[in-house]
This record gives C-alpha cells, structure tokens and sequence, in this order.
C-alpha cells in the first residue's frame, strides 16, 4: 500500500509539473514585449497599491490572531488569582 501511494504521489506531482509549463497561447493572454515598453510604472500603480494594501490586511489579520493566541495562553498559564 505504500509503494502504491508514493507512486501515485509521483505522477500527481508530475501531471502538476506537466500542466504548469504549457504556456496556454500567452499571446492571446497578455500584451507582448514590444507592447509593454509603451506602459510606465504609473499605468501599474493602482495594482501595486493594491497588492501591498491586500498584504498589509492579511499580515495585520494574522498578527492579531497571533497576539491573542499568545495572550490567552499565557493567561491559563498564570492560572486564576486568589
């Protein structure tokens, strides 16, 4: 049952390799090179802007679950005052 599961564990992870390199006709999905040397990084700004607002959301998110985590337990830690 093992060697069955490393096996098929190997040709998962191959199909993902394989689908991940077909370039999916990049050219109907995308401008070119050549086209892209006419934007400039303000045409790009408002995405950036976003991904780094986007991040900063998510990371403050996570730090907030973090401390509140680490507080309570280290309140159960003290244990209740008498």
């Amino acid at each position: 049952m093992n060697i069955n599961k490393g096996i098929l564990m190997t040709a998962l992870s191959a199909v993902i390799l394989l689908l991940s390199g077909v370039p999916a006709f990049a050219d109907a999905i995308g401008p070119g090179p050549l086209e892209l040397l006419e934007y400039t990084i303000l045409d790009f700004l408002p995405v950036i802007l976003i991904v780094i607002a986007a991040l900063g959301a998510v990371t403050g998110i996570v730090l907030l679950i973090v401390f509140q985590v680490r507080k309570k337990k280290r309140r159960e830690k003290k244990g209740p005052k008498a």
